[in-house]
Parts: structure tokens; C-alpha cells; sequence
């Protein structure tokens, strides 16, 4: 009876033994996961920003892949036109000063405006010429100074070309058809034009028979200032 008494007791105490210890097993296991959690959680807070930084630039490629797409359907943009602007300056006429008339002084400044296409022909020219005459007299002073200074183009058939002309045009008809023919020409064609000299006013006319019912004008510094333009366009 005593025995089997003690040898109860004996195990009873190895089951608390044994609950105790698992007791202790599970705290610890707790604590263990416990732990894990939060190193898991920091990890993931950690690659966060990283993970932000991936998205955005997955997102920056796929724009850049989407704009080079459009961009590669995209019809070519055709050339630009050039522009360019040219001027000579030419002593027209010098007449000396006398005790009974003034003396004169001019000088002829031509322009030219000159738009080339993609091929570099020309798509627009325009010619103008502003002759500034001055009157002085035989002690060197002005006289009768102009209030006003108006190009040919802007003088139009106030010029008073057409009575004088063999063809019976005005400056600006003629320079209008020049601009024409010239339209559509490469810069050197019209440079390389036949030209001859009909008086030692007029040294190059142009021998075009195109022109010849048209433009009997000289064209020397229109093509001086054609070829200034076309040097400066850009």
C-alpha cells in the first residue's frame, strides 16, 4: 500500500514536471514568433520605399516605350523653310555743286527677302531699293533735305518708271515679274542667268526671252543681294 502510494506521488510530480515544462516550451516558442514577426515586419518596411521606387520606374518606362511608339507613328515633320535677308549698297549718281544749281549725291540701297524650301529653291523673293538723294550746295551744305524717304516699292507708279520704259511698265510690274521668274529656280540658276549690257546705265539686263516683254531693268544688285540673302539663310 505504501508503495503504491509513493510510486503516485512519484508520478504525479514528473506530470507536473512535464506540464511545467511544456508551459515554459510554449512561452518560449510564443516569444520566438513573436520576434520573427517583427523582423519580418521591419524587412518589410525596409524594402517598402524600395519596392515605390521599382513602381515608379516601371511606370517611367512604360510612358518613355508609350512616347517612342507615338513617336515612331508618327508622320515625318517636313523640313523647314529658310529664311534669309541680303543688302548691297551702290552709289547711284554723284553731280558736283556750281554757283547756280545745287549739287546731288545718291545712294541705292537694295534688299532682298528670300524664303528657300526643303530643296533649296525659292519659294518667295522680294526685292526693294531705297534711293536716299541729297542736294547741297557749293559750300557743302544740305539743301532741300526730303521730310520723307519712300522705297520704290512703297512709291509705287508715283516711281515714273512707265513713261520711260520701252515696254511701258513700272518698277514694281517689273520687279514683280523678276520675283517670278525667279520662283521655284535653285539661288544659283537665277545667278547664273544670261545677262547683257544695253547702255552704261543698264550693264546687266536680263537676255531671258521670258523676260524680254517684262523686265528691261538692270539686275546686278538684285542678284548681289539674292546671293547675300541666300548665303544668310537659316
Amino acid at each position: 500500500m505504501k508503495k503504491g502510494l509513493t510510486l503516485t506521488v512519484v508520478l504525479l510530480i514528473i506530470a507536473a514536471a512535464v506540464a511545467v515544462y511544456g508551459f515554459v516550451e510554449k512561452g518560449n516558442v510564443d516569444k520566438k514568433l513573436d520576434a520573427a514577426n517583427v523582423e519580418l515586419k521591419a524587412a518589410q518596411d525596409a524594402l517598402a520605399p524600395v519596392q515605390a521606387d521599382l513602381d515608379a520606374a516601371k511606370a517611367e518606362l512604360e510612358t518613355v516605350k508609350a512616347e517612342l511608339e507615338a513617336a515612331k507613328a508618327a508622320p515625318a515633320e517636313a523640313p523647314a523653310d529658310k529664311y534669309g535677308l541680303g543688302m548691297v549698297t551702290s552709289i547711284g549718281s554723284v553731280a558736283e555743286a556750281t554757283a547756280e544749281k545745287a549739287g546731288a549725291a545718291q545712294v541705292n540701297t537694295t534688299v532682298c527677302s528670300l524664303v528657300l524650301d526643303a530643296e533649296g529653291k525659292i519659294k518667295s523673293v522680294t526685292w526693294d531699293v531705297q534711293q536716299s538723294k541729297i542736294q547741297f550746295s557749293a559750300e557743302g551744305k544740305p539743301v532741300d533735305l526730303p521730310e520723307e524717304l519712300l522705297t520704290k516699292l512703297e512709291k509705287g507708279e508715283a516711281y515714273g518708271m512707265a513713261k520711260a520704259s520701252e515696254i511701258g511698265k513700272e518698277w514694281f510690274e517689273q520687279i514683280a515679274a523678276f520675283a517670278e521668274y525667279a520662283t521655284g529656280k535653285t539661288v544659283d540658276e537665277v545667278l547664273n542667268i544670261p545677262v547683257y549690257e544695253r547702255d552704261a546705265n543698264h550693264k546687266q539686263v536680263p537676255d531671258v526671252e521670258e523676260l524680254k516683254a517684262s523686265v528691261t531693268v538692270t539686275v546686278g544688285d538684285y542678284l548681289a543681294s539674292l546671293k547675300k540673302a541666300a548665303d544668310n539663310a537659316k
